[in-house]
């Protein structure tokens, strides 16, 4: 190992320098930079327009980055809606179907709503047996099955939600209980 050198002796004159002569050397420097050499200035003018357009191609591909994203989310999102609405018109017509119950109920052309008839004194309609098989087969709860069973006709229009799912329903002697379930 060599030992480190000893410091440099500076001078006391060496050591002070007046401002005033600093700030002219800087503004002599800076003067002769743009008056004799314009490549300084050229050159740092093309890095800012360089860095300018590399921004707006960032900000631009960024945008861009997000319409697709937006696009891929909104398609997603109408995709699952048409399907679940696919599945829904299902549901009604296939419970209907599954239980023979075509004669005394109707599904809406857009499978929103199932409305069916069970028989009165007066009107005919489908029995109670085939109701509780749409029943089971769209999974009414029973406290729903029988607050319906349960109905008068003083009672005038009751409603029951569960899942997806909305009943109303009214009851008359004559006329027999009707219902009608439609998707919330």
């Amino acid at each position: 190992m060599y030992p480190s050198p000893a410091p440099r002796l500076v001078s006391v004159g060496q050591m002070y320098v007046p401002e005033s002569e600093l700030h002219e050397s800087r503004q002599r420097d800076a003067q002769s930079m743009f008056q004799n050499d314009t490549t300084g200035v050229e050159s740092y003018m093309r890095g800012a327009q360089y860095e300018r357009k590399k921004n707006w191609k960032l900000g631009f591909g960024m945008l861009m980055f997000g319409l697709v994203i937006g696009l891929i989310v909104s398609l997603a999102v109408t995709a699952s809606i048409v399907y679940f609405n696919k599945i829904r018109v299902k549901s009604f017509a296939q419970a209907v179907k599954s239980c023979n119950a075509e004669y005394y109920s109707t599904v809406a052309v857009d499978g929103s709503s199932l409305e069916m008839h069970t028989a009165g004194t007066k009107h005919p309609g489908m029995s109670v047996t085939t109701m509780q098989c749409v029943f089971d087969e769209l999974h009414v709860p029973a406290a729903a099955r029988q607050r319906m069973a349960s109905t008068r006709a003083l009672d005038g229009t009751q409603e029951e939600t569960w899942g997806s799912y909305r009943a109303t329903w009214n009851y008359h002697p004559e006329n027999g209980l009707h219902v009608v379930v439609s998707v919330r």
